[in-house]
């Protein structure tokens, strides 16, 4: 008789939590073209702000790639004070430099792709006075 009491109240605990960890907004069903419009608005300015955020990461690589070639250039100069070591610090820096450069190369083209997804979507909005719609994938 308690075995069958614990393991209805364990039933009702797992199902209660369960049933409140579940997602519910395949619920709320579609919004009005309203909201739909004011999404569309806010992708525009979602394109220039993620432009911008790609371009100053690109900017802060480069700096950063700046500083080790530097570091690099003092490892160089000065490697008789660090001793074996040196020529790893010559290689992580090289290493680190030419990663840097790489990931601002990547985020500068991202930050450009960005941009022009912005001026495009600025210049079928202007032309056409309305709202970017989805294509549906009919």
């Amino acid at each position: 008789m308690k075995t069958e009491i614990r393991n209805f109240v364990a039933a009702v605990a797992t199902l209660s939590l369960l049933a409140s960890c579940a997602q519910t907004d395949f619920l709320k069903g579609q919004s009005d073209s309203t909201s739909a419009a004011l999404q569309n608005t806010r992708v525009l300015s979602d394109h220039d702000i993620i432009a911008k955020r790609y371009e100053n990461t690109a900017k802060e690589l480069l700096v950063k790639a700046e500083e080790r070639e530097k570091l690099l250039q003092h490892y160089e100069d000065k490697s008789y004070l660090f001793g074996r070591r040196g020529q790893d610090f010559q290689a992580q820096a090289i290493a680190m430099a030419r990663k840097y450069n790489l990931d601002a190369k990547k985020a500068a083209a991202q930050g450009a792709f960005h941009r022009r997804m912005s001026e495009f979507a600025k210049g079928n909005n202007a032309a056409a006075g309305e709202p970017l719609r989805q294509v549906s994938s009919r």
